[in-house]
């Protein structure tokens, strides 16, 4: 296990029965002190904002400089491969071609 794995456990199911839906938590704090409680079991449940979130805290508790950087529309690589297909024609128009297009 990592230590991200130990406090947090990721779900991106769309059911969060026994734990907290990731868009509920408004920050590190009572993800921290709800894993202080039992360190036996991770905090459920976090997506990538609740993980960068949670480790930027962690980061700055330990004199680390770190900040949180996001995005407004997140790519998912939908085939597997590591590579987010996005195509353009020559005058920089997106076109509606690779299988990780969104339509």
């Amino acid at each position: 296990h990592d230590a991200l794995t130990i406090l947090l456990q990721g779900n991106w199911s769309g059911n969060y029965s026994g734990g907290t839906s990731p868009g509920k938590w408004n920050g590190s704090v009572a993800i921290l002190q709800q894993w202080g409680k039992d360190m036996s079991k991770p905090v459920k449940y976090a997506q990538c904002w609740v993980y960068a979130g949670v480790t930027c805290t962690v980061l700055r508790c330990l004199g680390i400089p770190a900040r949180v950087i996001t995005n407004f529309n997140s790519a998912h690589d939908t085939d597997g491969n590591l590579i987010i297909d996005q195509y353009y024609d020559e005058s920089g128009k997106s076109l509606d071609k690779g299988r990780d297009r969104k339509s």
